[in-house]
C-alpha cells in the first residue's frame, strides 16, 4: 500500500517531462508529499497498525490479525487514513514544500519560462466550456502582465544611457513582442475551438470578448515595441529631448501604469466587480496629459524652441501612449460587454 502511494507520483512525474516549469514542481510536490508520508508511515507502523487493528474490529466486528475476513476493511481504512492523516499534517507546511518543488526545479530563463502558456496546455484542445474559458482569461492576464512589464521597459530606455544597457533592453522588448504575438495567436486558436462546441449564448459572447482582449493587448506590445524603435532612432540620430519633455513622458507612462493596474484588476474581476468607472478615469487622464502635450509642443514648434526631428519623435511618443490607452480601455470595455 505504501508502495503504491509512491508509485501513483511517478506517472505525474513522467506526464510533466512535456510540461513547463509549474508542472514539474507540481509533480515534484506530489512526490514529496507522499515521501514524507511514507517516512512517517513507516515510523509509526506498529502503533499505527494497532490503531487500524482496533478501528476495524470495532466497525467490522473482527481482528484483522487473526480474521482474514476483515482484512479487505484494514487495508482500506488504513489506505484512507494514510492519506488524510498525511494531507492534515502537511497542510501546514505547503510553503515548504513550494520552496523544495521550487528548488528541485530551478526555472533557467524567468522570462521565457514565465510568459509560456501555463494554464492551456494544448491551445488545439479546448475542455469544458467553463473551465476553458477560466483557462483562456488567466493566460490573458499574463500577457497584460507582460504588455505592463514591456511599458516598464520602455521607461527604462529613457533613462538608460549606456550603449550595452540599451542593446539589451531593445533585445528584451522586441522578445516580448514575439511573445505577444505567439500567445494572442495560441490563445486566439484555443478559443476559436472551443466555440465551436459552445451553444450557449453568454458563452459565446464572453469568447468574443476574450478574442477581442487578447488583440487589444497584442496590439498594446505592437505599439510599445514601435515607441522602442522610435527611442532607439532618436539615439542614431543623436538627438535629445529637453529635461521637460522626458519628465512629460514619464507623466504620461506614469499614467499608463495606472491604467495598466484597473485593466489587470477588471480581468480578475468577477463581472459585477468591473471598475469600469476607474477605467474611463484613466483614459480620460491619459487623453487630457496627451492633450495638453500636444497643444505644448505646437507652441514649441511655432517658437523655434526645440529641434524638429527631436520633437516628431516626442510627439509620436505621447501619441503612441494615448493609443495605448484607448486599447487597453477596450479591454475592460471588452469585459463589460460593450465590445
Amino acid at each position: 500500500m505504501l508502495g503504491e502511494n509512491i508509485g501513483t507520483t511517478f506517472t505525474a512525474n513522467i506526464a510533466a517531462l512535456a510540461g513547463n516549469a509549474w508542472a514539474k514542481r507540481a509533480a515534484r510536490a506530489h512526490l514529496l508529499i507522499k515521501l514524507f508520508g511514507v517516512a512517517w508511515a513507516l515510523v509509526l507502523s506498529r502503533p499505527f497498525l494497532a490503531g487500524i487493528a482496533g478501528v476495524t474490529e470495532r466497525l467490522n466486528g473482527g481482528d484483522p490479525y487473526n480474521d482474514a475476513s476483515v482484512l479487505k476493511w484494514a487495508l482500506t481504512y488504513r489506505h484512507f487514513a494514510f492519506n488524510v492523516v498525511n494531507g492534515a499534517v502537511l497542510l501546514q507546511f505547503v510553503p515548504w514544500v513550494e520552496k523544495a518543488a521550487t528548488r528541485m526545479v530551478p526555472v533557467r530563463n524567468a522570462p521565457d519560462e514565465e510568459f509560456r502558456l501555463e494554464y492551456i496546455k494544448d491551445p488545439i484542445m479546448s475542455v469544458a466550456p467553463a473551465l476553458s474559458l477560466m483557462e483562456a482569461r488567466m493566460e490573458i492576464f499574463k500577457l497584460g502582465k507582460l504588455c505592463q512589464r514591456m511599458l516598464g521597459i520602455v521607461r527604462d530606455l529613457l533613462l538608460e544611457i549606456d550603449t550595452k544597457g540599451r542593446a539589451v533592453l531593445l533585445l528584451r522588448i522586441a522578445k516580448y513582442e514575439t511573445v505577444t504575438d505567439r500567445v494572442e495567436l495560441e490563445v486566439g486558436r484555443f478559443l476559436t475551438r472551443t466555440g465551436t462546441d459552445v451553444r450557449d449564448r453568454d458563452n459565446s459572447a464572453h469568447i468574443r470578448g476574450l478574442l477581442s482582449i487578447a488583440k487589444d493587448l497584442e496590439n498594446v506590445g505592437d505599439v510599445l515595441f514601435q515607441m522602442s524603435k522610435a527611442l532607439e532612432r532618436k539615439t542614431d540620430e543623436r538627438l535629445w529631448f529637453a529635461p521637460e519633455q522626458r519628465q512629460d513622458l514619464f507623466d504620461m507612462i506614469a499614467l499608463l501604469d495606472t491604467a495598466f493596474e484597473v485593466m489587470g484588476r477588471n480581468l480578475e474581476a468577477d463581472e459585477d466587480l468591473f471598475a469600469r468607472d476607474e477605467a474611463i478615469l484613466a483614459e480620460q487622464n491619459i487623453n487630457r496629459q496627451g492633450n495638453m502635450l500636444r497643444r505644448v509642443q505646437l507652441k514649441n514648434i511655432e517658437s523655434g524652441d526645440h529641434n524638429i526631428r527631436t520633437g516628431m519623435v516626442y510627439s509620436d511618443l505621447f501619441n503612441s501612449c494615448e493609443k495605448v490607452g484607448d486599447h487597453l480601455m477596450n479591454v475592460t470595455e471588452a469585459l463589460a460587454g460593450r465590445s
